[in-house]
């Protein structure tokens, strides 16, 4: 008896130690502070992730204040090769963000919205750990050029990895798979031109910040500017900056967008229920967008 009690409690000592040691992703990661305009550091930022092997599909500033905060937007071949063979819905992971922010200081932060947690988020249990680090280093190096330096400095929360697949703010609230459903076409070609269209013509005060197909595959996903973004953003923390924009993604004749209660709190995983209430709206308020991009 005194031997089972023995190795169970080793077992429980090994099991607390290995859940103590599992590592834990922060949504984002400060690279460096530094002193300049927003566009002009924004612009030094596409040349170099362009220079890295990473593809700029977009850029803007959220809430329309270019010289306060801004996002560029770029993907790379290896994300999108990795959606290509997974499917399903990994396609909102395509976009890779960079965020710039002036703060207090006047200092303008440079961060990235961090691969390696959205991969695990979005990936799930066919999350491929080694391409998600790959494609962070990359990116950390090439920002580090632009900053003159790379702080490494994980900020706005701590997320277990084997807790991002199935994350959810609390219970009852939404997870990755509980997707909101903004529009069904004939085809997908009807799909793309229909959003194609309607966000040209800035209907429902969207507007187009980047697209990116996913090569060979019906699937498409959009970078959307929300005209009521910098009033939830004001309130929510505009250092996550790197965020933005929200995601409409096209997948066959199908379009889908991840619910406001999951995408928000993945990317502000420490606000208080308080916080959160504010911004009650919010998620409703977003749907509303994206299902008017997808109006005939």
């Amino acid at each position: 008896m005194r031997r089972v009690m023995s190795w169970l409690a080793v077992s429980l000592v090994a099991v607390g130690l290995a859940t103590a040691s599992e590592a834990g992703y922060a949504p984002y990661k400060l690279v460096g502070e530094v002193a300049g305009a927003v566009p002009d550091l924004a612009a030094k930022v596409e040349a170099a992730v362009g220079g890295a092997g990473f593809q700029v599909v977009g850029k803007y500033s959220p809430g329309d204040a270019p010289d306060a905060q801004m996002v560029v937007i770029c993907t790379h071949p290896m994300v999108l090769q990795a959606i290509a063979q997974t499917g399903n819905n990994t396609g909102f992971a395509a976009g890779i963000r960079v965020g710039l922010w002036k703060n207090e200081a006047g200092k303008v932060e440079i961060s990235y919205e961090n691969p390696e947690y959205i991969h695990r988020a979005y990936f799930g249990k066919k999350a491929i750990p080694q391409l998600a680090a790959t494609v962070t280093k990359r990116l950390a190096a090439a920002l580090a050029t632009v900053a003159g330096g790379n702080m490494d400095k994980g900020f706005g929360g701590d997320i277990k990895g084997s807790k991002l697949p199935r994350y959810h703010y609390m219970v009852g609230m939404q997870r990755f798979d509980d997707v909101v459903k903004a529009g069904k076409f004939s085809s997908f070609q009807e799909a793309v031109s229909t959003i194609d269209a309607n966000l040209a013509a800035g209907k429902g005060g969207n507007k187009l910040v980047y697209k990116i197909q996913i090569p060979g595959k019906e699937v498409v996903d959009y970078g959307v500017a929300m005209d009521h973004e910098g009033k939830y953003l004001s309130i929510i923390g505009t250092k996550h900056i790197a965020a933005q924009p929200y995601d409409l993604l096209v997948v066959g004749n199908k379009a889908v967008v991840l619910h406001g209660r999951y995408r928000i709190a993945l990317h502000w995983p420490e606000l208080t229920m308080t916080t959160f209430t504010k911004i009650i709206t919010t998620p409703g308020n977003i749907a509303d967008s994206m299902k008017a991009i997808c109006e005939k």
